[in-house]
């Protein structure tokens, strides 16, 4: 058999060698996954290695060893085939979709993944003080259980590992002078003040005299909104901003320092171009940088004058779930317990992927986190969405907070919640599978909405039956964005 060129066309059908259980685990319809040649023969029989999976199968043209290939996993009358989509990597493709195509096959709920990796380590026994009987004891940290607080949800969510490179990055940020994020921040500077108002001077004769007019104004603002006033020291203010929240609604505060520097024409035009700004095509890493570059100088000497700060973040880096994962993954030799390990890295690397391809296609972000349940692990799936409307004036109107949960607890079944919060104003849908678990439900509304209602807002709970497909908040691949205009996998199969 000569080796010819391979066609989009053509397929390779397996031939599994394991049961057909372990095949429906790695190989599932619609996945694009990456694969290499390892081994060859002239009757056409391969041996491919998909991920950390070996799997025999049965070529219709020759491959070689080492050809490495993208391959949909597609269903045939024969069973599972496998689809070779991809011969070279398309050299348009960009580094997202490479690393999505290699990570598909691995999302899957965090709970199962952290129930699994936890019966593994429970089996060993390993002696005290070792690298995986930490990580065994700190798994139950990272667990949401029943009677903790909001606080105390906010920081599981914090290091629950999908964050891990980010918080790397604030740290980055922190450390760095003011000087250095001056030069990197540049050309965000250059470029907002030209759609803002460009050379033409009328928000100021540069750059930098534009952006010191704003960075004043926007303390200003600032101040006012954390409850000082404007002599207030601006490290104070510092301490009662959050960063990264004020990064994620950095074009609402430009808006209100614009605002502050005056209601003149020049104010005015500069506030409908402001409407018109490209945010969402700015990094995650891009808005932090220019934030803390546009907040000043105050930030840069904070972990100077309080080395302790820095310390106690650093020790909250440690304490993330995946910075734990990898130190237990390095201590630990090849076999089965580092494959697990390995694994869950794998699920929570395929959640800060495809979090990155919602927000290329202007989604909202995913999170999970795993809820104890019995004796497992179950996972609580969560988006969230902030919308505002533009009034008809041109300016932002009030926005509104839409949060999204499912769960799906061994005696409840699936459930999964929606809220949308106003000013004073809550609505709550509840869909529930379970028709008995729905009947208790609908005793406990009272209460439910007597619970929501502190502060005095108003409260409209509704309890409805669902199908289990309409209970899920996890989007699968072929609900992103993303994933179906950059042809990541085979939807069509």
């Amino acid at each position: 058999m000569d080796p010819i060129t391979i066609q989009s066309s053509q397929s390779v059908v397996l031939r599994p060698t394991g049961t057909s259980d372990e095949l429906a685990r790695i190989l599932q319809r619609g996945q694009v996954v990456a694969g290499e040649v390892l081994q060859s023969s002239d009757d056409g029989r391969v041996l491919l290695a998909l991920g950390r999976q070996k799997i025999a199968a049965q070529s219709a043209v020759r491959l070689e060893p080492g050809q490495r290939f993208e391959f949909a996993v597609v269903e045939t009358a024969d069973g599972v085939a496998l689809k070779i989509v991809d011969s070279n990597g398309a050299a348009e493709d960009s580094e997202l979709l490479r690393a999505l195509r290699r990570v598909m096959s691995t999302a899957e709920p965090v709970g199962e993944r952290l129930t699994e990796l936890r019966d593994v380590l429970a089996k060993l026994e390993a002696p005290t003080g070792s690298a995986l009987a930490k990580l065994l004891a700190a798994l139950g940290e990272h667990v949401w259980r029943p009677g903790l607080g909001p606080e105390e949800l906010a920081q599981l969510f914090e290091k629950s590992g999908t964050s891990y490179e980010a918080h790397l990055f604030d740290e980055v940020l922190q450390s760095s002078s003011l000087r250095e994020l001056e030069r990197a921040a540049a050309n965000l500077w250059a470029g907002l003040f030209a759609e803002l108002g460009g050379a033409g001077g009328e928000l100021g004769r540069d750059p930098q005299s534009f952006l010191a007019k704003l960075a004043d104004a926007l303390w200003r603002v600032v101040s006012a909104a954390h409850g000082f006033d404007e002599s207030a020291p601006r490290a104070t203010v510092l301490q009662a901003l959050d960063l990264a929240a004020f990064a994620r609604e950095l074009k609402t505060w430009l808006g209100r320092a614009l605002g502050a520097l005056g209601n003149d024409p020049t104010m005015q035009r500069a506030l409908a171009r402001l409407a018109t700004v490209d945010f969402e095509s700015w990094t995650r890493e891009e808005r932090l940088l220019f934030s803390r570059a546009l907040l000043g100088s105050a930030l840069a000497p904070a972990f100077a004058r309080d080395p302790s700060r820095l310390r106690s973040r650093l020790a909250g880096l440690l304490a993330d779930l995946k910075a734990e994962l990898l130190a237990a993954r390095d201590a630990t030799p090849e076999g089965a317990v580092r494959q697990a390990i390995e694994r869950t890295l794998a699920t929570l690397e395929s959640e800060q992927l495809l979090n990155l391809a919602r927000a290329e296609g202007g989604e909202p972000r995913h999170w999970s986190l795993p809820l104890l349940d019995g004796q497992r692990f179950a996972t609580l799936d969560l988006t969230y969405r902030r919308q505002v409307e533009r009034r008809e004036d041109g300016h932002e109107g009030e926005p509104s907070h839409r949060l999204s949960f499912s769960v799906d607890f061994t005696h409840t079944g699936p459930v999964r919640a929606d809220l949308l919060a106003r000013t004073g104003q809550l609505s709550v849908r509840v869909a529930v599978v379970d028709p008995e678990v729905l009947a208790r439900l609908r005793g406990d509304v009272a209460e439910l909405e007597a619970r929501l209602a502190t502060g005095g807002r108003a409260v409209h709970v509704a309890l409805v039956p669902a199908a289990p497909e309409e209970v899920r908040v996890r989007p699968s691949p072929d609900e992103i964005r993303f994933l179906r205009e950059h042809h990541v996998m085979d939807l069509q199969g």
